[in-house]
């Protein structure tokens, strides 16, 4: 097997500061340069990488370099999409976007919550929410596809209640739910946690949505089916298994290093130094599932399920 598609962060930055992020970068991180771009980009297309998601930080906190980015990976015809909180598009941007990916493929943005004074509380940004509903149907209205991703912990668990109405007012192509793994500077914070009831309302919730609006519903973590079971109602929800350090890996592109997940705090080599293929040996924990948590590692449907990761441990069924 080999690596067939990757993360580029192309910023730490970030213009807001949620409470349950793993990227905390200070405003003076570096920047990547054209010249590194144009390096990863040829380097990535050599190897054979067939689908690209740009993400950072925020991704228009650089948008020049991210624009940049994007079209150069179009240019060589990889599948894109890209990751950003919508707060700092406008007329122009949105124009790029749809000019290029949009037609195609889907631009992601996150939403802590449906709720606005909660919303702004978890990105300790005041406004943060009227700004991402603003680039939400800037988006809309250049006919561009948005899929819209919720982190779920105690921190808004009941908030799921709202989505349908939401989703009515503000409609989008696609909705993605996934329990929060707490950060590794934080790990042991309770509100950043997730109960096997809160499990089981995310897959409740992604049924719901499917349902009432007929959209493609996912949740990027996994949800284990000795929490949620093999109810068939359930088959709808997709991306549930983690393909981390086998199908997919993540390159910091101002420094060059190689993740396999951004969770543990691990480098896997340098993108300007190291070849794809050493990267990829370096990985093999990931590929002979040494993450795992606990529970799952003997698990008799662990092959139906793939499981929880390490860092999700204990993840509500203990």
């Amino acid at each position: 097997m080999k690596f067939s598609a990757v993360t580029l962060e192309v910023t730490k930055k970030c213009n807001h500061h949620c409470a349950f992020c793993y990227n905390i970068a200070p405003a003076s991180s570096s920047d990547v340069s054209f010249e590194q771009i144009d390096y990863v980009v040829q380097k990535l297309h050599a190897y054979g990488i067939q689908r690209v998601t740009v993400t950072g930080g925020e991704p228009y906190v650089v948008r020049e370099k991210t624009e940049y980015l994007v079209s150069k990976l179009l240019q060589y015809e990889f599948d894109v999409c890209l990751n950003t909180n919508l707060t700092l598009i406008d007329n122009s941007a949105a124009n790029f976007l749809e000019q290029s990916i949009g037609h195609c493929n889907t631009v992601y943005s996150s939403i802590p919550s449906v709720i606005e004074e909660n919303c702004d509380n978890i990105t300790q940004r005041t406004g943060s929410y009227k700004n991402i509903i603003r680039g939400l149907e800037l988006c809309k209205s250049y006919n561009i596809s948005v899929g819209l991703n919720m982190s779920v912990s105690q921190l808004n668990i009941d908030d799921l209640d709202y989505v349908p109405a939401f989703l009515r007012a503000h409609p989008v192509d696609s909705f993605t739910l996934f329990p929060v793994i707490p950060p590794i500077y934080d790990r042991t914070n309770p509100t950043l946690s997730n109960d096997a009831k809160n499990l089981l309302k995310v897959a409740d919730t992604l049924c719901r949505v499917h349902d009432e609006f007929g959209i493609i519903v996912g949740s990027i973590r996994p949800l284990p089916l000795c929490i949620v079971g093999n109810d068939s109602r359930f088959n709808v929800i997709r991306g549930s298994r983690c393909t981390t350090g086998k199908e997919r890996f993540a390159i910091d592109l101002s420094s060059g290093e190689v993740e396999a997940c951004s969770q543990e705090n691990r480098k896997y080599g340098n993108i300007y130094t190291d070849t794809i293929e050493e990267c990829y040996a370096r990985m093999s924990e990931w590929q002979h599932d040494k993450f795992l948590a606990t529970v799952c590692r003997n698990c008799s449907i662990l092959k139906d399920c793939g499981g929880m990761c390490l860092w999700s441990d204990p993840c509500g069924r203990c």
